[in-house]
Formats: C-alpha cells, structure tokens, sequence
C-alpha cells in the first residue's frame, strides 16, 4: 500500500503541474454559457434590452434582460441559454431608440463586440470570438449591399417627409420611382440567397440562415411540400444541440402548415373594425370568403389593391363573395390613414398583440400580400391567389 502512495503522489503532482502550465499558457476549459462584452461607437444608449428572437421576419421578440450602458460599455452573462438568435434594442434619453436594434447570433463563449451607430441611426457590428458571429455579421454586410438597402431608405424617409408636409403629389413621385428599385432589389436578394444556401457546411448559420431565408419565408400551399423540407432539415441532424431552438421552431412550422394548407379547416380569425366592433371569420361561414392579410407599411400589399379592389366590385359587391382585408399593423393611425387612403370599401380589421401572433402562426403566414379563399364551409380552397390568377379563381366559383 505504501509503494502504491508513492506511485500516487508524483502522479497527481504531474498533473497539477500540468494544469498549472496549460492554464499560464491560455488553455481554458471549454465555455459554457453566453458571454457579451460590447462597446458602442457614434451614440450614446443608457441601456440595452436583450432579447430572444421568435420570429425575425416580423420581428416578434422575448425580452429576457436589460444591462447598463456605463461610459460606452455594456457585458451581458447568461449560462441557460443556448445558441439562438438574439436582438440587442438600444435606449438613449436624448435620441430616439429607433433603428437602434440589431441581432446577434450568440452561443458558448466570450465574444467581443462593437455596435456602430452610423448617421442614419443603422446600427453595425464588428465581433471577435465567434465565427458564427463573424459569418452572420459578412453575410448581413453583404446582404445590405445587394438588395440596396442605403438606396431604398434614402427613398423611404424622402417619401415619408412629403407625406409628413403634405405633399401628396410629390409623395406619389417618389412611390412611382421607387418601384422599379423595390422590384431588383427583390430579385437581387433572391439571386444572392440561392447562392449562399448552396453551402454545404451544416452548422448553425447556415440552418439559421435556411430557417430565416428560406422555410420562415416560403409559401407551404400543399401538403407534398413538406416532405421535402423535412428531408433538407435532417441534413442538420448532427448541429441540433447547437440549433435546437431553431430546429424545433422549424419543425413546428411544418407541423403548423400542415393545417393550414388547402383543404384544411381555416382557423378562427378575430379583429377589430375601424369603428371598434369585432368581426370573426366565422360570423360568415356559408358564404365564400377572400381573407387578405395586408399591413400599410407593406409596398407590395398597396400595389395589390387597385386590383383587388376591381375583384371586389366584380365579384364581391355584385357576386356575393366577402371580402375581408386583415391588418398586421401594429400602429392603429397607420392602418386607418392607409384606409383613407386607399379607399377600402369592404370589411377591414386589425389584429394586434397576442391575436397577430397567434392568427400568424396558425395561417402558418411567411409574408404578405397573402390571399386565401375560404369555401362556404369554412374550409381552405386556396392559398396565395395573386394578380390575375385572383380573377380567374373567382370567376370559377
């Protein structure tokens, strides 16, 4: 026993020695947990609400935490959560917090980043510490290149500053001229997000970026979708530590628009009229519905209008189809300017808070203009109906 301690002592002696002369050359224990450490250049935010993304294309958020903002200088530790998607929302007292939100790909580890407020109050970040962070932080770099985002928003708050003057006439230029930008805009970003879902590494960008780009985007109308969604997701089987919340989100979806493709029943929908009376899609079952979600802020859904309002007088005033547009705007003035606007004759509703969240989810909504018609027994007969094909669709009824 005692030559057995003797073999012992310089054993353990080795290994403390050892782990003493890993730990002075920089060799760490693997990181759990989050661990932000930011400084912030060109404002000067009091504070910072981190939050957990749930939805990045309507940007629907779960705050989780608020830390200071001391001399230009912000740390946010977290050892619960995983790799996910984060958004960091700035609060000044002196400027206004608005465009002062970005998103964060966030894991194990430190990461060292810097959050850069440029005159327009975009915010941009230079990270070191995790390649995931890097790779996001290139790809939105580019992203804002191709779809000519500086362009598109130099148009924006031009045409938001005539409306605001009361310069209708000037207001309609700019949409005009606008149009042609938005359509290559659209098309560029398409081009460029086939090209970088053709990565084959399988780690957690690229499923963020096949969950945000692609599946959280794309229009599931027929239950033979999703055979093939679910096969691409299984080329991540070996990441879904990492990607669990994402994986998850993307599973669920698949599950969700498998009840709402064609043929299923239409969830019940609830809004507010302009008046504030309550409508409920099912106040109108026995008759064929056309449900169009819309929002005002949404250039696509206005250039849709003059046709379906010429669908309308065809087809709903004299043929006896009703029309229900629904509101995703979250600010009731814009909705109801948009209204005046417009010259909506048919019913309209808002849904907001809790009921928007849940009407999307359960329409399993990717992006708007969306169109679905509704048989008289309340089930889905069709999904995505655009521009003409809207027409000929109601004139088979």
């Amino acid at each position: 026993m005692r030559a057995l301690n003797h073999c012992v002592a310089p054993v353990c002696l080795f290994a403390a020695l050892l782990t003493s002369a890993l730990a002075g050359c920089g060799v760490k224990e693997t990181p759990t947990g989050i661990d932000l450490q930011g400084e912030v250049e060109g404002f000067a935010p009091t504070s910072a609400i981190i939050s957990r993304v749930t939805n990045q294309p309507y940007d629907q958020l779960v705050p989780l935490d608020t830390v200071d903002v001391l001399r230009g200088h912000f740390e946010w530790r977290c050892d619960t959560l995983p790799y996910d998607v984060y958004a960091l929302s700035f609060v000044s007292e002196s400027v206004s917090n608005e465009n002062s939100s970005m998103y964060a790909l966030l894991g194990d580890g430190r990461v060292k980043m810097r959050v850069a407020r440029d005159r327009e109050g975009v915010l941009s970040t230079r990270s070191a510490g995790s390649e995931v962070q890097a790779q996001y932080e290139r790809f939105m770099e580019e992203y804002r290149k191709v779809s000519r985002r500086d362009e598109i928003d130099s148009l924006e708050r031009s045409f938001f500053s005539a409306r605001e003057r009361g310069d209708t006439a000037a207001a309609l230029r700019i949409k005009e001229a606008s149009k042609p930008l938005y359509t290559e805009s659209a098309m560029q970003i398409q081009r460029y997000l086939r090209e970088r879902l053709k990565d084959t590494a399988r780690n957690f960008f690229t499923l963020y970026l096949y969950y945000t780009h692609d599946l959280a985007t794309a229009t599931i109308e027929r239950l033979g979708q999703l055979d093939s969604i679910r096969a691409r997701l299984g080329e991540w089987k070996g990441t879904e530590e990492q990607g669990s919340r994402l994986m998850r989100s993307a599973l669920l979806r698949c599950d969700l628009a498998s009840r709402s493709v064609e043929g299923a029943l239409a969830p019940e929908i609830v809004g507010v009229r302009p008046n504030g009376d309550t409508l409920r899609l099912s106040s109108l079952r026995g008759r064929w519905v056309l449900v169009d979600f819309w929002a005002s802020y949404c250039g696509w859904c206005r250039q849709e209008l003059p046709l379906l309002r010429a669908a309308y007088e065809r087809y709903g005033k004299a043929g006896g189809v009703s029309f229900v547009s629904v509101s995703l705007d979250k600010n009731d003035a814009a909705w109801r300017r948009a209204l005046e606007e417009e010259k909506m004759p048919w019913d309209n509703i808002r849904i907001e808070g809790d009921l928007a969240s849940r009407t999307i989810t359960e329409y399993n909504i990717s992006g708007i203009p969306l169109a679905i018609l509704i048989d008289g027994e309340g089930r889905i007969a069709r999904r995505g109906i655009r521009g003409a094909e809207m027409i000929e669709v109601l004139a088979g009824l």
